[in-house]
């Protein structure tokens, strides 16, 4: 589990760390839009909650995990594909805002940009290839391995059952000794 921590861990801060030129430089998007994403990231959270307890009873917590984090990656690439194959509404439209937020530099040219409109297509697609793969890269072998931890519910219940007899001294289980 430290690996899926750190490969996801990873892709997300990679993420985060580009969100600003990725809103700013490749969608065009203004202060204002920006700020806008912040309600649709800050809902996000409330939708988890929400579902995660049922989809883990109905298709167990692992299952439930990498659906997630599989969906995850089947949509974070979406609104860069379509801007850059030209399905994407105008640059910097509150509409592609909207779409974009549905969706939840120098080493590709972008370090003497100081403006969206100096951004051409070049430079986008110069980033989604760069950022996009890394991103997703990371993200199919923390999938992976969360794919490959195995506890179940009883083995769970097991380790709390030796955890409580470790502390509790009038347990029936002799302590080991130090």
């Amino acid at each position: 589990m430290v690996f899926y921590g750190l490969t996801a861990g990873i892709a997300g801060g990679l993420s985060t760390a580009l969100y600003l030129y990725n809103t700013t430089y490749f969608f065009g998007f203004t202060g204002p839009m920006i700020a806008t994403t912040g309600i649709f990231v800050l809902t996000s959270p409330l939708i988890a909650y929400c579902a995660a307890p049922w989809l883990a009873l109905r298709f167990g917590k692992p299952r439930a995990a990498m659906a997630g984090l599989s969906l995850r990656l089947l949509l974070y690439p979406v609104p860069y594909i379509l801007l850059l194959t030209g399905l994407w509404p105008a640059i910097g439209s509150w509409f592609s805002l909207f779409i974009y937020s549905g969706f939840s530099v120098s080493l590709v040219g972008l370090d003497s940009i100081t403006s969206a409109v100096e951004v051409t297509n070049e430079l986008r697609f110069n980033l989604a290839a760069v950022f996009l793969p890394v991103y997703c890269g990371l993200g199919f072998p923390a999938i992976y391995i969360l794919s490959r931890y195995r506890i179940d519910r009883v083995e769970h219940a097991a380790n709390l059952d030796r955890l409580k007899d470790r502390k509790d001294p009038d347990s029936a289980v002799s302590r080991p000794a130090r």
